[in-house]
């Protein structure tokens, strides 16, 4: 299965690197809707430690520490109209899905829970209402491993539940935390619980936004799409894109090809 990253061209530059593919997964309160990857938290969280509780499991599993998603989107749908408006996107990148997936799966083997280095990867879902809530974290829960730290656990899938409105773009969504920041100031702060690899940029409202760098393997690349109507400006942006490639020492036959439903966007070439 391929999915789509939907982006700039200015942000592709920064996305091929040297034999590398870098995204940049942002902090959730720097998305659109800085509610988003909590939007399941306050229903689901307090009914879960209830249960836990009822279970009477002991204290050690009950440990909760807040963590602060960092977050990658990618789309099942590929080359759509609502898509290219939704982001203004001048390029959709073609990724396959399971070679993502296998690349998180080996670096979860290797990371303990909570871990700031270990990468998740799932399928979003769209529940309606508190009770297709509990259903879809159910859903997500059973198919994790078991951990002495179910609380934690649960805290690291509820960044796929997402409200129904957004349905329609079928997410996928590749995403790390800030886990165990730092208690108490200066000499007194723990070392073991700074937050790293996290980098900010400054964008025209003077606001910062955080982010934290996800570099996939190269044979996850697959193609391209390019958000033009225009035959001999496609031409134009393709052989860019060719150049930029080579550049990058990425030596693979790129799939590389114009939209189909996109809509006019002036490309700044």
């Amino acid at each position: 299965m391929n999915v789509y990253h939907y982006t700039s061209l200015d942000a592709v530059k920064g996305i091929l690197r040297n034999k590398d593919i870098c995204l940049w997964g942002t902090r959730y309160d720097s998305l659109n809707d800085p509610t988003d990857c909590i939007y399941a938290e306050e229903d689901i969280l307090p009914e879960f430690k209830e249960f836990l509780k009822e279970k009477s499991v002991n204290e050690n599993e009950l440990e909760d520490i807040k963590i602060y998603p960092y977050v990658v989107s990618f789309s099942r749908i590929e080359d759509d109209f609502n898509m290219w408006r939704m982001y203004k996107a001048e390029i959709a990148i073609e990724f396959d899905a399971e070679v993502i997936k296998k690349m998180v799966d080996a670096k979860q083997e290797k990371n303990s829970i909570a871990s700031q280095d270990e990468l998740f990867w799932g399928e979003c879902k769209y529940p309606k209402g508190k009770k297709e809530k509990r259903q879809a974290f159910a859903e997500l829960y059973n198919t994790t491993s078991s951990t002495d730290k179910p609380v934690i656990e649960a805290r690291e899938i509820l960044p796929l539940i997402k409200r129904p409105e957004f349905a329609n773009e079928n997410e996928y969504r590749l995403y790390a935390f800030d886990c165990n920041l730092a208690v108490g100031d200066g000499e007194n702060a723990r070392e073991c619980e700074v937050p790293h690899n996290i980098y900010t940029k400054c964008i025209q409202n003077k606001d910062f936004i955080l982010y934290k760098e996800f570099h996939l393997p190269v044979n996850s690349l697959k193609g391209f799409i390019i958000n033009v109507r225009d035959d001999a400006y496609f031409e134009k942006v393709k052989s860019h894109l060719e150049l930029i490639l080579l550049s990058s020492n990425i030596m693979k036959k790129m799939n590389i090809r114009k939209t189909r439903n996109g809509q006019n966007i002036n490309l700044n070439i």
